[in-house]
């Protein structure tokens, strides 16, 4: 099996990369975890690949999630041979659209054959220090199950159904609203207190 040796350049930071070695049959799915490993992002993200022309023109989307587009590639059903078309392929990768980090991805290298010693995919170099923006940032004692659970405790509107806002609708007490309310000659109405804007 060959293998695929890129080179994950950040866009606004070429002295920030990573080297990353993965099999020539593996998914773009994978590629994307990988970097995301590798560049200690938060996972929950969305993100997209898209092929490139030579001067890193964007053509084709590639994307993590189904968004409803008519023909669109999803990275678990796209195998990276597929799209090799240049001993050096080119792929810009964008994560977290809010943000939009992008990075370029190049093929640095078509391995013939893989190593059996190592474990694919492979982080074979990383260079540049991760900015604390990329990183995932929660209280240390708190493992993945236990944010959740704190978070059910501080979120009662999480429980909170359609059927609890009709039940507080028949606890209104007529006598507690003192409202004052006079209707003018055309039938609307003007409350007792009011601002200007």
């Amino acid at each position: 099996m060959a293998v695929y040796k890129f080179r994950v350049t950040f866009e606004d930071d070429s002295d920030l990369f990573r080297d990353i070695e993965i099999k020539s049959d593996a998914t773009f799915l994978q590629l994307h975890n990988t970097i995301v490993q590798a560049f200690e992002f938060v996972s929950n993200e969305l993100a997209s690949f898209y092929t490139t022309d030579d001067s890193w023109r964007k053509e084709n989307e590639i994307s993590l999630e189904d968004m409803g587009q008519e023909n669109l590639v999803l990275m678990r059903k796209a195998i990276l041979a597929n799209y090799i078309e240049d001993p050096h392929q080119k792929f810009i990768y964008t994560f977290d659209f809010m943000n939009e980090w992008n990075f370029m991805v190049e093929l640095l290298k078509i391995i013939p054959k893989e190593d059996t010693k190592i474990k694919y995919p492979a982080i074979t170099k990383r260079e540049g220090d991760v900015p604390k923006s990329f990183k995932n940032i929660k209280p240390a004692h708190l493992g993945d199950n236990e944010l959740d659970e704190d978070w059910d405790d501080v979120s009662p509107k999480k429980k909170h159904s359609a059927k609890d806002e009709f039940d507080d609708l028949d606890e209104f007490d007529e006598e507690e609203f003192d409202g004052d309310y006079d209707t003018d000659e055309e039938g609307g109405s003007h409350g007792g207190a009011h601002e200007e804007y």
